[in-house]
């Protein structure tokens, strides 16, 4: 295996890879690549596509990696969707979309979602919102879509969650494995004073995103158990119309100056999405349609429209 710091083993075309994976903060990038069973050669990227790539492959999937080229970070909607464009007319056999990095928890008594959590954008998928000048009054304004996965996508979400029934996961296990394995990954070890015994929990729910921090936006008084509203970014609103996929959030807090669980975050959904890959088949993707050809034909069911004003907690039963 040849991941970090070793020599790409081949170059394959541009045609070749069909799963693409968003990741807009560097620490993000860092871990999908720790994850990686092989990297490959890079082919000569289009001079008119300005992303930072990092192709490979885990199990029998070619996979690209994309974010903004250094000096260009951008973790809002707009750079999120310039990234998607310009994977899509670089690598035109992508079919499968997952965006896999850092979010931050919405409150919620029932989950009980802990720093180092993950959480998978299961059945509301992720929906795009503005807060309106009257957040006292909890009102929200949708601007966009829940963007649905696809079909594929949520299946093998819900294989996952009924294996890890059964037979637990081993997300810790795996990260130790990685950080032995590479000197220089240690910010994205657990943070000291962390409970030893806590070990990663996965939750499936709706997240939220928007064009700004949202840190603290979601209403403490409302019980979000009655929508499963458990994560926010800004990242994600940016992939609405043109890159359905499944958002998969490490829970990091953007408020501590330090940013410490910011690394450990990013493995842990790194590892996530590692463990929902390897659950589809070569077979499953090649019957999938190009995510270029689903836009082209303006595949309406990955949507659910919400351009009105809402009470909060009213949204996600529609969505």
């Amino acid at each position: 295996m040849e991941a970090i710091g070793g020599t790409p083993q081949r170059t394959l075309t541009f045609e070749d890879y069909t799963v693409g994976w968003i990741c807009l903060h560097s620490e993000n990038s860092i871990a999908a690549r720790a994850f990686l069973d092989e990297e490959h050669e890079r082919p000569n990227i289009p001079r008119n596509d300005d992303n930072a790539y990092t192709l490979g492959h885990i199990g029998s999937h070619n996979i690209v990696i994309a974010g903004l080229a250094l000096g260009g970070f951008d973790d809002s909607g707009g750079g999120a969707a310039g990234v998607a464009s310009d994977m899509l007319n670089t690598f035109p056999n992508i079919k499968i979309g997952l965006v896999a990095g850092i979010g931050n928890a919405a409150p919620s008594p029932k989950h009980g979602i802990k720093l180092g959590d993950v959480v998978v954008s299961a059945a509301g998928g992720v929906s795009q919102i503005e807060l309106s000048e009257e957040m006292r009054k909890r009102i929200f304004q949708m601007t966009g879509f829940a963007v649905q996965p696809s079909t594929l996508l949520r299946t093998a979400v819900d294989g996952l969650k009924a294996r890890y029934k059964t037979k637990r996961h081993q997300f810790e296990e795996d990260i130790s494995r990685i950080l032995k394995k590479y000197d220089g990954l240690a910010e994205h070890r657990r943070p000291e004073g962390a409970q030893a015994g806590d070990k990663i929990s996965i939750h499936y729910g709706s997240i939220v995103s928007g064009g700004q921090v949202m840190k603290d936006t979601i209403p403490q008084d409302k019980p979000n158990g009655e929508n499963d509203v458990l994560c926010t970014d800004t990242a994600v609103s940016g992939l609405m119309n043109g890159f359905p996929c499944l958002a998969i959030r490490g829970i990091c807090d953007d408020s501590d100056p330090n940013k410490k669980w910011q690394g450990y975050a990013g493995m842990a959904a790194a590892a996530y999405a590692k463990d929902l890959l390897n659950t589809i088949s070569q077979q499953e993707i090649k019957a999938e349609k190009t995510l270029v050809d689903e836009k082209r034909r303006g595949r309406r069911e990955l949507f659910v429209e919400s351009s009105d004003t809402c009470k909060y907690a009213d949204i996600f039963r529609r969505c």
